[in-house]
């Protein structure tokens, strides 16, 4: 599958973001760790790909960074670093580009979450279709400690909005509540199906 990623950096200034990275790299690891691409500044051949997939232009000569690459079914992780060790608020996309083979599958972000500006916001299309999808959404802070990462989310909680409508919110995922809630077991099958990791019984992820 051809996928589309980009870390739109310096451009988030134009809607207005604060504090947004200057100048970010791009790197694509397949899940062996083995890096298969990198990028720094967007090359000009690659604009054309995202009016195909409706993404926003990117201004020409900008420090964004782009990837087009072809996959194989697998995992794979994009890491966003600031050059020069420069920090700040950075946009990462993943695009489909074309509608061959198997959709994507999973998708996720290891962020820091603050509050405010700070808040983590991962963003979804959906592409048109006679029928509607159901997805996963979860937003994991105690159950990342297997994993040894550190300064963990001690209590993460979860919105969805459609546009600026908040449609459905968890706080502890064992204990779900309100419109789209699902039981704890229909969860636990969920994170299976989908190739997701297990998350404690009890855990205060949403």
């Amino acid at each position: 599958k051809t996928v589309l990623i980009r870390a739109v950096g310096p451009t988030l200034a134009l809607f207005s973001v604060p504090d947004p990275l200057a100048d970010p790299r791009l790197e694509l690891f397949a899940s062996d760790r083995r890096k298969i691409g990198e990028n720094d500044d967007y090359a000009a051949a690659d604009a054309p790909v995202f009016t195909q997939v409706g993404a926003f232009a990117l201004p020409a000569g900008s420090k964004d960074a782009v990837i087009v690459a072809r996959l194989a079914p697998g995992s794979y992780t994009a890491h966003v670093t600031g050059a020069a060790g420069t920090r700040g608020t950075a946009l990462v996309e993943v695009y489909e580009v074309g509608a061959t083979g198997t959709p994507l599958t999973n998708l996720s972000a290891r962020a820091k979450v603050g509050t405010g500006d700070s808040i983590l916001i991962p963003g979804l299309v959906l592409s048109p279709g006679a029928t509607s999808r159901r997805l996963l959404m979860r937003a994991v802070g105690p159950g990342l400690q297997p994993f040894g990462v550190t300064g963990l989310l001690e209590d993460p909680r979860l919105e969805l909005y459609q546009g600026g409508t908040r449609i459905a919110e968890n706080d502890d995922w064992g204990t779900p509540t309100g419109l789209y809630a699902a039981s704890a077991e229909v969860l636990s099958d969920a994170f299976r199906r989908s190739g997701a990791f297990a998350i404690p019984a009890g855990s205060r992820d949403a």
